[in-house]
């Protein structure tokens, strides 16, 4: 934890620092420095890809068939600089939850038995710190306005863990953990778009919500089968201004 905590001081303290040099050479009203907080609930899922391999393609359609998404989230700082009434660029810091389950599966024993568990389900969740780069326009007047921001976000990866779950005949579950994998590329690329509302309820303060869009570009491992992961959140953020 600590290691991540210098980590975000020495990634945010250029921004501060050239914002302030910027502010200093030019003193016009548009040119600012903000702040926030932000965390988006996500839907998390995964898209296989095969290398052509029969036995590859059979994988990959036994997977699609029995893996769905699940719920995660993004969590982090942000430091927004507008160049323009109209334009800002924004870098951040964000711990990130992602991956994907199986469906509830029957186990069918051959020869059955109250110790044997009758159904199992499968939850793989990554876990990343997200650095994220992006490019916001905004347009409208007022309080509320509206935005739209696209970049790219760097992928570092911390850990995997898979859990499994599996229930009992007299209703009782159990669970066990482990690592997921262990060959995860260490770090991996994210393109995202958002579109959403900002809102201003003070001249120093605003609130921030949009729907935001992420897909992996970069395989998670070099298999026969590998996944890239995506998700669709819902991004809400608290600004302050510093400058």
């Amino acid at each position: 934890m600590k290691q991540v905590v210098l980590f975000t001081l020495l990634l945010f303290s250029p921004f501060a620092a050239t914002a302030q040099l910027i502010i200093k050479r030019n003193p016009a009203t548009h040119q600012q420095l903000w702040v926030g907080v932000m965390v988006s609930p996500d839907y998390n899922n995964r898209t296989l890809s095969s290398d052509g391999s029969m036995a590859a393609d059979i994988v990959k359609d036994s997977r699609n068939k029995r893996e769905v998404g699940q719920i995660g989230y993004t969590a982090g700082l942000a430091v927004n600089y507008t160049l323009t009434e109209q334009w800002s660029i924004e870098a951040g810091v964000q711990y990130a939850q992602k991956g994907y389950r199986t469906k509830k599966e029957n186990l069918v024993w051959q020869q059955p038995s109250p110790a044997f568990p009758t159904t199992s389900k499968f939850i793989y969740n990554y876990f990343f710190l997200d650095i994220p780069l992006q490019v916001k326009y905004t347009t409208g007047t007022g309080n509320c306005r509206f935005f739209y921001t696209a970049g790219l976000a760097m992928n570092i990866f911390l850990e995997g863990e898979a859990t499994g779950i599996f229930e009992y005949t007299n209703g009782s579950k159990d669970k066990s953990s482990g690592p997921a994998t262990t060959n995860e590329k260490k770090v991996s690329l994210s393109p995202l778009l958002s579109a959403g509302i900002d809102y201003t309820f003070k001249p120093n303060m605003h609130f921030r919500v949009a729907p935001i869009f992420r897909y992996g570009i970069t395989k998670m491992i070099d298999a026969p089968v590998s996944e890239r992961l995506w998700n669709v959140g819902l991004n809400l953020g608290f600004y302050y201004r510093l400058l």
